[in-house]
């Protein structure tokens, strides 16, 4: 009898379990299907938990430097200080040394006082046709050298004339162009030089200085135009324009000949 309601009662025990076990089952099924709606919460400041590390030192920030204005001081500005005038000087290099001419055709009026070193628009020029060699053109009224030298020529500087012998047979006088020192013109009219007794010539034009110095020499052709050769060859006469006359004791001459001098009576 006591056995019987010892097992009814552990079987209502039982029962109580199951029906709480039960009971919290739904009870724990409703909860995970729709979660509880939290009221809004404001955010705030997330705080980093403190960090178990060693803490780095933050850098120092240093404060940027800032430009001291020095407020300028009025200092007197010194005057300028006047350079002393320097004459010009000439060296080597100031310019190069040169030889020029031209010559006036004949029959023009001769400007002797024309030293300005330009030629004319009626000049004749003369042309380089060698080293220090200088062609000019004949018969002229006139003919103008121009020397350009490195620096002025001394005092007494002359200008000498040679043909084939050792002695000048002219001498000129040097005088520097008006400006340029170192410019020589010389203006020649002698009957030798616009219109000499030949078809050509040359001379030697040297020029020194007044202790007798040379400086420059040059050698200037003075050329004529050739006219027709004669019947029996060569050239008549520069002067004369004649042609020569053979000997009729000799044989005639080569059309080539031109030494024809012998040939004149």
């Amino acid at each position: 009898m006591n056995d019987l309601a010892l097992q009814k009662q552990i079987a209502m025990m039982k029962s109580f379990f199951l029906a709480v076990l039960f009971a919290w089952i739904i009870l724990a099924a409703g909860c995970a299907e729709s979660p509880p709606t939290l009221p809004p919460v404001a955010p705030t400041s997330t705080i980093t938990p403190p960090s178990t590390s060693t803490p780095v030192p933050s850098p120092i920030v240093l404060p940027s430097p800032t430009a001291t204005l020095i407020p300028p001081t009025a200092t007197s500005v010194p005057s300028a200080t006047p350079l002393p005038t320097i004459a010009p000087t000439f060296t080597a290099t100031a310019q190069p040394e040169s030889l020029s001419a031209w010559c006036m055709p004949a029959g023009m009026l001769v400007n002797v006082a024309n030293t300005s070193g330009t030629p004319p628009k009626e000049a004749k020029l003369g042309v380089v046709s060698g080293k220090n060699t200088l062609r000019i053109p004949a018969p002229a009224s006139s003919c103008t050298f121009v020397y350009r030298f490195s620096q002025p020529l001394p005092a007494g500087s002359e200008l000498q004339v040679f043909d084939l012998s050792s002695s000048p047979w002219m001498k000129v006088k040097l005088q520097p162009l008006s400006g340029n020192p170192a410019v020589v013109v010389v203006v020649m009219t002698h009957e030798y030089i616009i219109n000499p007794p030949f078809w050509s010539i040359s001379y030697r034009f040297v020029v020194r200085d007044g202790s007798g110095v040379e400086k420059r020499s040059d050698t200037i052709e003075i050329v004529k135009p050739l006219p027709a050769k004669c019947p029996l060859g060569g050239y008549p006469h520069p002067v004369t324009l004649q042609c020569p006359r053979s000997d009729p004791k000799e044989p005639e001459p080569h059309p080539d000949f031109l030494e024809y001098f012998d040939f004149w009576k």
